[in-house]
């Protein structure tokens, strides 16, 4: 199989993501809590993980920046931004794209416990934990009540910054939230090396723009 670099020239970022197989693009988990840099009056959950895109919770001019694709207790974020209290529910604009649920708690740290398949155990009585599913570009909302009082914190997705891929995984990354849509219009996304697929069966699992299911790699 050519190289990333000459088959990138024929066909483009976005024809070129839309077709690796899904299997090749897992959902990326993060087992450890997330460490926190604070800017002012905005909070960033900081990973080793790669992510394209982040999450930003925003009340009252304070906001919490989570990256794509994790998770975190509710309460970090409400502690940012500035609220208190018992949370007695959570309400989301769109639980595909990020959602809040209580889970039991994992021993030892402040993450959601998992199943055997990684999925988080939900629990009436655990934690409230706010999980980040996918990139989107429209303006949505989480609505939190404490004390009987209903609390609605803006959630958008900041997709301005430019990429450079250097690793498969991240390539991978890149391709899965081209094939759920997100538009990096207006970005410069740049190959930072030359990837090298051999020995991996492509299939045309994604279909965006331009390319076709009867559209040929060389």
């Amino acid at each position: 199989m050519k190289k990333i670099k000459e088959i990138l020239r024929k066909m483009g970022t976005a024809g070129l993501a839309a077709i690796l197989l899904s299997s090749l693009v897992p959902v990326m988990t993060f087992a450890e809590e997330l460490p926190v840099e604070t800017d002012g009056d905005t909070a960033i959950a900081e990973t080793d993980g790669f992510s394209l895109y982040t999450v930003e919770f925003t009340y009252d001019s304070k906001q919490y920046v989570l990256p794509g694709d994790s998770e975190l207790a509710l309460s970090e974020i409400l502690d940012t931004v500035g609220l208190t209290g018992e949370v007695s529910d959570v309400e989301v604009s769109d639980e595909s794209l990020f959602s809040a649920r209580k889970c039991k708690t994992a021993e030892g740290s402040n993450t959601p416990e998992k199943d055997g398949d990684g999925n988080p155990i939900e629990d009436e009585n655990g934690t409230w934990f706010v999980f980040a599913h996918q990139a989107f570009s429209s303006e949505e909302w989480m609505k939190v009540t404490i004390g009987g009082v209903v609390y609605e914190i803006v959630v958008t997705d900041n997709q301005t910054a430019d990429l450079t891929i250097t690793t498969i995984d991240e390539w991978q990354t890149f391709a899965r939230n081209v094939a759920n849509g997100t538009d990096y219009s207006g970005n410069t996304v740049t190959l930072g090396a030359d990837l090298d697929f051999s020995g991996t069966t492509f299939t045309y699992e994604y279909i965006v723009g331009f390319l076709r299911t009867d559209s040929g790699l060389p």
